[in-house]
């Protein structure tokens, strides 16, 4: 099977929005992934094959709390029909190769525990799992409103996606961090603030739940440091 990789265009809206409803069972309006291919700082490639786009990888770029510059594997769908025929592992080397010619230090990827076929995917091409497992964690926006408070030990990283735009959490976790996210959630008028924890940490988990945060789904963290790095 023939299969080509390039970059996404507001062409692609439709087919891309279809196979996120196929893969996620989620909804995503086509003004979205158009205003999504046309902003600069995301980076949308798709897979076509005799002319038809049969999956995408969605990549942005973010900086770590020492300034590392990463490439975020964030979204990865393919078309039911084309499941089992490589068309995944062609969007993660095109994506590791997008990441070595940006000269970023590191790409990473976010897996669900039970996604066995990305993390083979992911193994096959040298990237490394996380040792521990950890939650993804959310908060939605409502109208309650925090004081920023001076925090330096965590890490605020504004994401706007394909299917939301909110706020990464990193970093120590504290009631300061948790209320400094929020605060800015609520004034920029985003979704949701997002927390990735090792859920064998109690006490954070716990202090997330009395923040009102809903416990998702469980990952595991998978990295590959690129020699090219960016210091």
């Amino acid at each position: 099977m023939d299969v080509i990789i390039r970059p996404a265009t507001i062409d692609d809206a439709t087919a891309i929005a279809k196979i996120i409803h196929m893969a996620f069972d989620e909804e995503v309006d086509q003004d979205r992934v158009i205003n999504q291919i046309m902003i600069s700082n995301t980076i949308i490639d798709v897979a076509v094959c005799e002319g038809q786009v049969v999956g995408f990888v969605e990549n942005f770029v973010t900086r770590s709390i020492d300034n590392q510059l990463r490439l975020e594997l964030d979204l990865l769908a393919v078309h039911p029909d084309f499941h089992g025929q490589g068309v995944g592992r062609k969007l993660i080397v095109w994506s590791v190769e997008f990441a070595r010619a940006l000269t970023v230090h590191q790409i990473r990827a976010l897996i669900a525990t039970t996604n066995s076929s990305m993390r083979h995917l992911c193994a096959d091409i040298g990237m490394a799992k996380d040792e521990y497992e950890s939650g993804l964690f959310t908060w939605s926006c409502d109208e309650k409103a925090f004081n920023i408070i001076a925090d330096i030990t965590s890490h605020l990283i504004r994401v706007n996606t394909l299917t939301y735009d909110g706020i990464w959490l990193e970093g120590m976790l504290s009631q300061s961090a948790i209320e400094n996210a929020q605060n800015m959630t609520i004034r920029q008028t985003l979704d949701v603030v997002g927390v990735v924890y090792p859920i064998q940490s109690k006490a954070g988990v716990q202090l997330l739940h009395d923040n009102s945060f809903v416990h998702i789904k469980n990952f595991h963290r998978w990295t590959l440091n690129l020699q090219n790095d960016s210091s």
